[in-house]
C-alpha cells in the first residue's frame, strides 16, 4: 500500500505532514501510556547531543514502535479529507447550512464529516459532499 505521503498532496509537504499525524497521533486512543516524545520545539539541539536514540529514525518509525501507526494514518487521512471538503466551501463561498441543504442533510451531518476527529461518517455521505462540490470519490484498496 503506497504511503498517503506519497497519495495525498495535502502530506507532500513535510511540516503539514508532521502536524497532522501528530495531532492524529495526540488523538489517538491507544497513544495513551505510550513513550513520550517532547515536542519539536522542546528538543535539544542535535549539536548540543552525544548520543540521540531516536537519530535516523522518522516519526512513522516511531508511531510503528508504538503500534498505533495504522490508527494514526487513518485519523490523518479523516483530517486531510475534512480540510479538502472545508477548502472547497471556502473556495465556492458555500456556508455549512447551504452545504447541508444542497446535500439534502441536516447541518449535524456535515459538521460530523468536517469534524477532523469524528471518523464516524457514512460514505452516502461523503459522496454527496463531494457531488456538491463538483468532486468524486475515490476509494482503492491496496496490497498491504
Amino acid at each position: 500500500m503506497a504511503p498517503l505521503v506519497i497519495t495525498n498532496p495535502y502530506l507532500r509537504d513535510a511540516s503539514v505532514r508532521h502536524r497532522i499525524l501528530a495531532e492524529s497521533a495526540r488523538d489517538s486512543s491507544l497513544f495513551e501510556g505510550a513513550r513520550h516524545l517532547p515536542p519539536v520545539s522542546h528538543r535539544p539541539c542535535m549539536m548540543a547531543m552525544n548520543k540521540n536514540q531516536y537519530r535516523g529514525s522518522n516519526f512513522d518509525d516511531f508511531l510503528q514502535e508504538e503500534g498505533i501507526l495504522e490508527e494514526v494514518e487513518l485519523k490523518a487521512a479523516k483530517r486531510v479529507v475534512a480540510l479538502q471538503l472545508e477548502k472547497l466551501m471556502q473556495k465556492q463561498s458555500l456556508s455549512k447550512s447551504a452545504m447541508a441543504k444542497r446535500m439534502h442533510t441536516r447541518r449535524a451531518a456535515l459538521d460530523r464529516l468536517l469534524d477532523a476527529s469524528n471518523r464516524a461518517v457514512t460514505l452516502t455521505t461523503l459522496d454527496k459532499a463531494a457531488r456538491v462540490l463538483g468532486r468524486r470519490v475515490k476509494i482503492e484498496l491496496v496490497a498491504a
